[in-house]
């Protein structure tokens, strides 16, 4: 399971699964893209679709299917790109200065500076999440 995504400061993409690193020498949005279409959909249609179904106006969380719900913390088009998955977070703890520990399942902690970015990108996750168990019902 992908724990969270981020373009390092060498250009590079580091993929964090299980406690392991992957790096990538290819642009975020090209793996997001590969993500993609393996659900048959397009990175732009997600997005776009994401922002108009839930009112979304910048950075909506990527749904990918089970297992894969990315938060962007940084934008996908930032130098310095941060995406958490939804599904790999097991606790968060609020810290002073508007930070936040990031407890992920596979057992390794990050710490980010910017609680509000943090909780905002969780509440769109969620009305993702929500949205996809209306639409399953009906």
């Amino acid at each position: 399971m992908i724990d969270y995504i981020i373009r390092s400061e060498y250009g590079l993409l580091d993929v964090v699964m299980d406690q392991m690193i992957q790096v990538f020498d290819e642009p975020l949005t090209r793996y997001l893209e590969r993500l993609a279409n393996r659900r048959f959909s397009t990175l732009s249609g997600m997005i776009e679709g994401t922002k108009r179904v839930l009112s979304i106006h910048s950075k909506p969380p990527l749904y990918f299917g089970k297992g894969i719900l990315l938060m962007q913390i940084r934008s996908i088009r930032s130098e310095t790109a941060f995406l958490i998955n939804y599904f790999a977070v097991s606790r968060t703890v609020k810290l002073p200065c508007n930070e936040v520990l990031i407890y992920y399942k596979s057992g390794h902690v990050t710490k980010y500076r910017g609680y509000k970015t943090f909780l905002r990108q969780w509440e769109y996750a969620n009305a993702i999440l929500r949205h996809i168990e209306e639409t399953e019902r009906n």
